[in-house]
């Protein structure tokens, strides 16, 4: 028969003491009760000896602050078979290191769609398991998280630029970048240029420039509002799974397309004049961002601003590669 778990109640029973004071002294909370030097190290000394091992869970759930932070990164079925991406590895190690350097601790939480990252968030909340946490968003799928986010007291943190308002984010996009493709628009001819996005899993497009520089904030145009205009308009496409949906549908568009490094570059259909590689803000940026501002709210109370574009803006953050184009 398995030896018997020490509870707190034990303990008190030794020291002459009553679990709540117990539970105080471990707690490091021995400030806010009434306990003399001696009878805190009996206590310690006798948890010691009793080999008293914390519950974690119910410690946490009556502790204002959690010294973890959990990291959400989305994580496909064919990534997590062929092992993580550059991307999800980077941004494990990146975090990692920075919220160590504040003595926070990081939980690796992967997730392949919206429902698994809320439910995994609920419970790892209403079990007091993280003080914090970071996540990206899957393009097409984030608003329920987004608003869970929003309503609930966690500090936390969106890595990219959500269809949802009143959201902290690091959102690595600038007017800069904007107006540059708007430039490059004209100086090919078109006569408009947007973005293509997945809102609600359908196909949507949000014309540049975006109102007040957010994209969300710019009402959508359907396949429908702009196929007449698809060879003579300029289309930013952001990440595989827009492109991918847009070959799907049979929507290629002829002039430019945007993608988020020169990885996703062979998925470029052949007929594309230019390629725009868009690099507006690096890696380390956006985990400093996301680290100072979340150690802030979670050591100080202090809130980041919402709809954050906290990157500078300059001509070097922007690569072009022309290809599949002939030298005049």
């Amino acid at each position: 028969m398995p030896d018997k778990k020490v509870t707190l109640k034990d303990i008190a029973d030794r020291c002459g003491v009553t679990p709540t004071v117990v539970s105080a002294v471990l707690n490091g909370r021995s400030g806010r009760i009434s306990c003399s030097a001696e009878k805190r190290e009996l206590i310690l000394r006798t948890a010691k000896e009793l080999d008293y091992q914390v519950n974690i869970f119910a410690r946490s759930i009556k502790m204002k602050h959690v010294p973890i932070v959990g990291l959400m990164l989305h994580l496909s079925e064919d990534e997590a078979s062929n092992g993580l991406s550059s991307y999800v590895n980077n941004c494990l190690t990146n975090m990692t290191f920075a919220f160590n350097k504040h003595h926070l601790e990081v939980l690796f939480i992967p997730y392949s769609t919206e429902k698994e990252q809320l439910e995994r968030l609920k419970n790892l909340t209403g079990n007091g398991l993280i003080g914090g946490v970071v996540t990206n968003i899957i393009p097409e799928s984030h608003k329920k998280i987004c608003n869970y986010l929003a309503s609930s007291p966690l500090p936390y943190m969106v890595l990219g630029a959500p269809l949802v308002e009143n959201i902290y984010c690091a959102y690595p996009r600038t007017p800069t970048l904007d107006c540059k493709l708007v430039e490059l628009a004209r100086m090919r001819g078109c006569r408009k240029s947007c973005q293509a996005t997945l809102q609600d899993s359908k196909l949507m497009f949000r014309p540049y420039p975006f109102t007040n520089g957010y994209m969300w904030h710019t009402p959508p145009l359907t396949p429908e509002q702009v196929q007449a205009e698809k060879d003579n308009a300029f289309f930013a496409v952001m990440g595989t799974a827009v492109l991918n949906r847009l070959k799907k549908e049979a929507f290629v568009p002829r002039h430019f397309i945007l993608v988020e490094s020169f990885a996703f570059s062979h998925l470029i259909p052949e007929n594309t004049d230019v390629i725009l590689v868009s690099e507006t803000a690096s890696d380390m940026q956006i985990v400093t961002y996301a680290e100072n501002s979340l150690y802030k709210w979670l050591e100080q109370g202090i809130t980041p601003e919402k709809y954050a574009m906290p990157f500078q803006d300059s001509e070097k953050n922007f690569t072009i590669k022309l290809s599949q184009q002939k030298e005049k």
